[in-house]
């Protein structure tokens, strides 16, 4: 007899490893009818205003507001995260979100009229509408449990789509409140709450959820489960957007005057979050000259950092996410330094409750070490020397990702070499992984980080299918009621004067220009009663 399916999880803490609670693993039944009742809850909520969706979005973001404390400690308990970082980073970037495509929405999603010189000659005017693709499957990662998702939450319901989140195993009670906060808001508006659904679950419920009938997913999260969720929702005509993880240069250059300034931001944007986010800087590039300055203000910089538990408000990092986490990056730090390089800061795990990985700084790293020719998503910072501008180029693009990038020196020879940086995002004397707090700006990769763009008018826009309206103004006037270029009367010839007339009107610059006797003659010629 085969096993009984699992049909619950524990959550730990990764500060403790201690449990945080027991969550259920929706069936692929269960999958099946919060699908098909996000598909009736659709129907009415496509239908909902525009100014009443912008009003639900408000009022959303305002009853996030008003539970700061508790979504924070939530927040550093299920990821280990310090409680600052999880009202700077999540709750702030999930707020904005929010207002965001509140404001921009209704314009954006608001019908637009073309009145074409052509269309105007033939009685006719077009609107392009922008109609919601329907069921949004949000696959969302456990790194940033409340930010993640909810830009994808605040685009999808903006445009009319209803929405199923499927959480992180490792951060359901985020996804569960994040649940809870909606139909909380949904209920205020007298709106079903279907519009919005929850499901927990491991990797099989994602998959039931990419299985069944949704019409589009936003996915955060690996590569390798991204492209499957690709190919798989292309084979069936549904679209997809994706974020797959990055690792992101760093190049400080030999103009860089303030060696201090662009080391804190090398210290911050690899270690903030413990070091787990796709945009961080994961590799540092450094001139040859000097490289032993850098790493030397590296060292004593890290050697500050203190790492503890989430609300201990001394913490500056936390614990990885869960034990494989923590061995991933132990196994990558180890055969890197098998390699030969060298461990300046940290580089083992200590003894001590919870996941924890102290803050690496690693030193003379071959180019073949994992730390650079994998993704590293942990508290572990490599630094490379190089000689030439075409060779940190090169080493810096050599990698499958292309989310984020950053440049350090004098602002114009920085950007000249920024802007040869294949990814989607460039910093310039900054980092990039910023901008994803600014919910304006597009934020997207190239290569194994993408494709796919959240926040901004294009995440919202990407929502929403395109269709076209045409109304035939000229039904309602006898003589060109039927327009000339239907069929003549049986025996009577084709006009190619006329024909030859329109030519000149549709291929010319502007049909008044081009409006001529002939043309004129033509459409009495060709009037309703000529047609067949």
């Amino acid at each position: 007899m085969p096993p009984e399916p699992q049909t619950t999880f524990t959550k730990n803490n990764p500060a403790t490893g201690e449990p945080l609670g027991m969550y259920s693993i929706a069936s692929s039944e269960q999958v099946n009818e919060a699908i098909e009742q996000a598909h009736k809850a659709q129907k009415i909520w496509k239908n909902v205003s525009l100014s009443t969706r912008k009003s639900f979005l408000q009022s959303t973001a305002k009853a996030l507001m008003t539970e700061v404390d508790a979504w924070a400690q939530l927040i550093s308990a299920e990821t280990g995260k310090p409680l600052k970082d999880a009202i700077e980073t999540d709750m702030t970037l999930a707020v904005s979100v929010l207002n965001y495509y509140s404001q921009i929405g209704p314009k954006l999603l608001k019908e637009k009229r073309y009145q074409l010189d052509q269309s105007f000659l033939l009685g006719l005017v077009h609107y392009e509408r922008r109609v919601p693709k329907g069921v949004v499957a949000i696959i969302s990662p456990w790194n940033f449990p409340l930010a993640i998702p909810m830009s994808g939450i605040a685009a999808a319901l903006m445009s009319g789509n209803t929405v199923i989140l499927k959480p992180s195993e490792l951060t359901p009670g985020c996804g569960e409140r994040i649940g809870e906060l909606i139909r909380s808001v949904l209920k205020q508006f007298n709106l079903p709450e279907n519009i919005f659904q929850v499901l927990t679950g491991e990797g099989s419920t994602g998959q039931n959820l990419i299985d069944g009938r949704i019409n589009y997913c936003v996915f955060t999260g690996s590569a390798p489960t991204g492209r499957k969720i690709q190919t798989q929702l292309a084979q069936r005509g549904i679209e997809s957007s994706l974020e797959l993880g990055g690792s992101c240069p760093m190049i400080i250059l030999e103009s860089e005057p303030d060696l201090d300034a662009a080391t804190s931001y090398a210290v911050w944007s690899r270690f903030v979050n413990t070091g787990q986010a796709c945009a961080a800087v994961k590799r540092l590039y450094v001139p040859s000259s000097r490289y032993n300055i850098v790493v030397s203000l590296l060292r004593e910089k890290i050697n500050q950092l203190n790492q503890g538990l989430p609300d201990d408000p001394l913490t500056h990092l936390g614990p990885l996410i869960n034990e494989t986490q923590r061995d991933l990056i132990a196994r990558q730090v180890v055969e890197t330094l098998a390699k030969g390089a060298q461990a300046e800061t940290g580089g083992s795990v200590p003894e001590r409750p919870g996941w924890y990985y102290p803050p690496t700084l690693l030193s003379h790293v071959p180019l073949d070490s994992p730390v650079l020719t994998e993704e590293t998503f942990g508290p572990v910072l490599p630094v490379v020397p190089y000689d030439t501008i075409e060779e940190v180029i090169e080493m810096a693009n050599n990698t499958p990702y292309g989310l984020t990038g950053c440049v350090f020196g004098e602002e114009k020879e920085a950007e000249a070499i920024a802007r040869k940086l294949d990814t989607g995002i460039i910093a310039i004397n900054g980092v990039g992984m910023t901008n994803y707090g600014f919910a304006s700006l597009p934020w997207g990769g190239r290569k194994d980080s993408g494709p796919g763009v959240s926040h901004s008018p294009q995440a919202l826009l990407d929502t929403t299918n395109t269709q076209t309206l045409t109304k035939n103004l000229m039904y309602g006037f006898a003589p060109l009621k039927k327009p000339p270029w239907l069929f003549n009367h049986s025996g009577a010839p084709q006009d190619l004067a006329f024909s030859k007339a329109i030519l000149r009107v549709f291929g010319g610059k502007g049909w008044l220009a081009k409006l001529d006797l002939a043309m004129l003659i033509g459409l009495i010629r060709n009037r309703s009663s000529k047609r067949l």
